[in-house]
């Protein structure tokens, strides 16, 4: 199926800042039939990420929630992809100011990354940055600290580390 590579296109588009080639990229798979529940879950994902950047909230959350549902249909509920479908819906929930709602996605992810096999150290950095930034919302100011320290000593394990990703947590810190 040519949903996978073009996943990966969309989301290459996306990160690059070129959301009018993305949605290009997501009508064609929109147009391509069939495929597994969790192969179905990406065409969702992109959805969700568009309408995320567009700021239609409601639509976001709703492509998140047929994504994690192609995900748990295909058997894939306790991988990465479904903590990062989770972390996506949290960054839904705080832009729609529900802080209770983004952090119980964030530890739902944060519990799927203990036992998921295809996670490493940098996706429990970008998750704890994450949990950090709902805390910090809430003025949970500790619990921020806490989770940001951890993901700080997770960067300072790692030989590389994105630098988006250490701007991200220095930016949350302070």
């Amino acid at each position: 199926l040519r949903l996978a590579p073009l996943h990966i296109l969309a989301s290459v588009e996306i990160e690059q800042g070129l959301t009018g080639k993305a949605r290009a990229t997501y009508r064609k798979m929109q147009e391509i039939s069939g495929g597994t529940p969790s192969e179905r879950s990406l065409v969702h994902g992109i959805g969700a990420a568009l309408a995320q950047i567009e700021g239609k909230w409601d639509e976001a959350e709703s492509e998140y929630k047929l994504a994690a549902e192609g995900l748990a249909s295909g058997g894939k509920e306790h991988r990465v992809d479904m903590a990062n479908v989770l972390a996506g819906m949290a960054a839904v929930y705080l832009n729609q100011r529900q802080p209770v709602r983004a952090l119980a996605a964030v530890g739902q992810a944060l519990v799927i990354l203990e036992t998921a096999r295809d996670a490493v150290p940098l996706d429990r950095l970008k998750f704890l940055n994450l949990r950090a930034a709902v805390f910090g919302r809430q003025g949970r100011w500790l619990e921020a600290e806490k989770d940001l320290s951890e993901a700080f000593s997770l960067a300072h394990g790692q030989s590389r580390v994105d630098p988006v990703e250490l701007e991200g947590l220095a930016a949350n810190y302070s």
